[in-house]
């Protein structure tokens, strides 16, 4: 009898702790994120692939930012705005051989200015020329907005084939 009432205890609790968790989450609308947001977080973790004369050499990619003076301004025209610039940080993982390199970066991939933008299903989608670009919003709050999305590109210079995967991470704060 005490084993089925701690079961029982047990299980209310676990109910109760995820109801809780599962109302923090806000849904993002057009209107939420009308305005002003500051980048405060960039992270991109992937990987890169270059096929070139039959052999492919691939390397782990971590890219993380600092020194962060960007902003991204969503218009009521669902036009967006951009400017600033921020560091980034660029690690290059090769057979055990890391090279890492500092950079200033004044645009993302995706998210240049004039790019028209709309929010469907808690998903931010930017349209720029003929490319649409789809990100998700992980997690909105009124003054904290994070935003992920998948990097796939296949690019041939030169010949060389090359291939970058990975997920880009950005936070924005009011």
């Amino acid at each position: 009898m005490k084993k089925i009432f701690f079961l029982l205890s047990f299980s209310v609790l676990l109910l109760f702790s995820c109801s809780e968790n599962e109302t923090d989450f806000s849904i993002a609308t057009n209107n939420s994120m009308l305005g002003k947001w500051r980048l405060t977080d960039f992270y991109v973790e992937g990987v890169t692939k270059v096929n070139y004369q039959n052999k492919s050499i691939k390397s782990d990619v971590e890219i993380l930012g600092k020194e962060y003076n960007f902003s991204f301004i969503f218009n009521k025209n669902n036009s967006l705005s951009v400017k600033g610039d921020f560091t980034m940080i660029n690690t290059s993982t090769t057979q055990n051989k890391s090279q890492t390199i500092e950079q200033k970066a004044q645009v993302i991939n995706g998210f240049g200015n004039n790019a028209k933008w709309v929010v469907e299903n808690n998903q931010l989608i930017l349209i720029q020329n003929k490319d649409t670009l789809f990100v998700s919003i992980s997690d909105f709050k009124e003054d904290k907005l994070i935003l992920r999305y998948y990097i796939s590109d296949k690019n041939n210079i030169k010949g060389k084939e090359f291939e970058v995967n990975g997920i880009q991470t950005l936070t924005l704060e009011r």
